[in-house]
């Protein structure tokens, strides 16, 4: 199987802030492409707004892990979309004979985890610069419009880190899902990732079964918590915690995905953190 690989050029297009005229495809006119991980899948869902329908080709399960996808629509896919060439290696039979790559890297770093580059707010512009120009290369009609979105991205991204900073400066944050490190220390958090101790609590609570047992384990991770305004904890972690909303110093971290607004997701995560420390000062 022969794929058509373009790498995404790396020329930097100026950003029109100014509104141009410029009215969207009609929807009937959409076209689809294939993303290869639910991070970029919502990064290209935004900038590619009503011309495009994403495809995901990976996503979540009930328990918080990533799955390949088998999507009816790849047979009507002739474009695609992933983060470098070993990663659309590993969709190759996902996608048809003449399919369209285009990559946003030759090689991405193995070293690089997605969960927090697609977290970081000083990275996310130049990834969604190398998206901008991807989409363009595809759908060269549309790039006015695939322009103004990430305009409007990048607009929310910067609005999103001042809020965060007003509510959230200061506050002292242990991050245990490995990836929020950078978000948070964009708003002026103090931010700790490792903490062995409250680590051995969460797997602690996570054997308990019995209701009485884990309220027991629970308060016991709550006390090791003491010096933390906020535990941070990864979405596979919350799903088996199943704790409710504002009950705990706890926020889960839910993870993008095609139909996750990427700047709402991010957020999402300041206003938890803030609810947090809210209950914790009244």
């Amino acid at each position: 199987m022969r794929l058509k690989i373009i790498k995404a050029r790396t020329k930097v297009i100026p950003i029109v802030l100014a509104l141009s005229i410029f009215t969207p495809v009609a929807a009937e006119a959409r076209w689809n492409i294939a993303v290869t991980n639910p991070w970029l899948a919502a990064l290209v869902a935004f900038i590619g707004g009503v011309n495009v329908k994403v495809v995901p080709l990976s996503g979540w399960n009930k328990e918080g892990e990533i799955v390949k996808f088998r999507e009816k629509d790849l047979d009507a896919t002739k474009k695609a979309m992933a983060m470098d060439r070993k990663e659309i290696k590993s969709f190759r039979g996902s996608l048809g004979e003449s399919a369209r790559v285009e990559i946003l890297y030759r090689d991405f770093p193995d070293s690089q985890n997605l969960a927090q580059v697609f977290s970081d707010p000083g990275t996310l512009p130049f990834i969604g610069q190398r998206v901008l120009v991807a989409m363009a290369d595809l759908d060269p009609q549309g790039y006015e419009y695939y322009q103004r979105r990430l305009a409007e991205f990048q607009s929310r991204l910067d609005s999103t880190v001042s809020m965060g900073r007003k509510l959230l400066a200061g506050a002292s944050i242990l991050d245990l899902s490995g990836s929020q490190d950078r978000l948070f220390r964009a708003t002026g958090c103090t931010v700790t990732h490792d903490d062995g101790k409250v680590r051995a609590m969460v797997d602690e609570v996570l054997t308990k079964k019995r209701a009485k047992e884990r309220d027991r384990a629970l308060g016991e991770l709550i006390r090791s918590m003491e010096g933390y305004d906020a535990l941070l904890l990864d979405y596979r972690s919350g799903l088996q915690l199943s704790l409710p909303p504002g009950a705990y110093p706890i926020v889960v971290v839910r993870p993008l995905d095609v139909d996750v607004d990427p700047v709402s997701a991010l957020y999402d995560r300041y206003l938890a953190v803030w609810n947090v420390l809210r209950n914790v000062r009244d």
